[in-house]
């Protein structure tokens, strides 16, 4: 006769709630008892049967999230935030790649439906035809949430970079005049490139400034035939940013380097190795604690998430951070009170 969830209970003098929270690594049970009860189903020989729970209470648990790579901006550090997040509020996240295929995306979306995920987060393979795939889950009555690239779509969510702030961010801590020369670099194949282009053309447009150049990189040699190199570049992408840095030779005189932003979260081994570059990056855990958070709300009361929302940067600093510290301009930019992943470093505040 096979252990049921009531005879750990049993057992251990607690609830089935209490063993279900335990077993699936709930933090809402203490330390020591989720160890005594997973030692008690231990011993009764006790498998947890989350196919059985999901049948009880018509929720898997699952999460899904279709992504072309796992190269999309902040991926690393998202990835395990949400992980964190996902795991606090007893979920799972079933992960899977569409390898840039808009077809590839489809079949993904229909496998995870039929693993009955509770929710699904999507990284567009496509900008107007990855709607196939997110129409299908909405038929489902799931909800959908896009990240980065977002496809106009009246019954969904999306979550993005407020790439007008970074730009804007970035400009007022290179101690932007109306003298600088300004190169903007991108790549029309990497994750929300239009966006990030239109954000660079509205901070300049505001700006009233056009002493800049836009570039469309395919390949390197794009960017020796450029002459001397400009007061800042701005890269959309790490693959962006490496070709640049490669190509100015940021070994030479500091006098002579240009300061480069990359629109992207950047590896922080080559972060350190790429000398004056500043990243601008998405606030991970920021991030996907308001996704945890708006997946419960919608699933235990069936609130609608927001339509789009643009979350507040953060820059990281390179080498080239070590001498601001050093040598700190007269003033930072403020510190923005709309989120508390953005703003200056805590370190840099000090230091002015």
């Amino acid at each position: 006769m096979a252990i049921t969830l009531k005879d750990v209970a049993s057992v251990a003098g607690v609830s089935t709630a209490t063993v279900s929270r335990a077993l699936a690594g709930s933090e809402r049970v203490a330390p020591q008892t989720a160890n005594h009860i997973r030692m008690i189903a231990d011993d009764l020989g006790y498998r947890f049967d989350n196919v059985a729970r999901a049948l009880r209470q018509k929720r898997s648990n699952l999460v899904g999230m279709v992504v072309p790579d796992y190269a999309f901006p902040g991926a690393p550090d998202f990835l395990l935030a949400l992980n964190r997040e996902l795991f606090q509020s007893e979920f799972v996240l079933a992960a899977v790649a569409s390898f840039g295929s808009v077809e590839n995306e489809f079949v993904q979306v229909e496998r995870l439906l039929g693993q009955r995920v509770d929710a699904l987060l999507i990284v567009p393979t496509d900008p107007i035809k990855s709607a196939n795939a997110i129409r299908i889950a909405l038929d489902e009555e799931i909800p959908v949430i896009q990240l980065h690239r977002p496809v106009q779509h009246p019954r969904t969510s999306s979550f993005s970079l407020d790439y007008v702030a970074g730009i804007d961010f970035a400009l007022r801590f290179c101690g932007f005049r109306p003298a600088m020369t300004i190169l903007y670099c991108d790549d029309k194949s990497s994750i929300a490139a239009d966006s990030k282009r239109e954000a660079f053309l509205s901070v300049m447009a505001r700006r009233a400034h056009d002493n800049f150049q836009l570039l469309r990189l395919d390949t390197a040699p794009h960017v020796s035939s450029l002459g001397e190199p400009p007061n800042l570049i701005i890269c959309d992408s790490y693959r962006i940013a490496e070709i640049v840095v490669q190509h100015y030779g940021l070994g030479s005189e500091a006098d002579k380097r240009p300061s480069i932003v990359c629109l992207d979260s950047m590896p922080a081994k080559e972060h350190a190795a790429f000398g004056n570059v500043m990243a601008v990056e998405y606030p991970a855990y920021e991030m996907a604690s308001l996704l945890v958070g708006w997946i419960n709300r919608a699933l235990t009361e069936g609130a609608t998430p927001p339509e789009n929302v643009l979350l507040q940067p953060f820059i990281n600093l390179s080498r080239f951070g070590a001498e601001i510290l050093r040598h700190p301009p007269a003033r930072f930019p403020p510190r923005s009170p709309r989120s508390t992943g953005g703003g200056i470093p805590s370190e840099l505040r000090k230091g002015s």
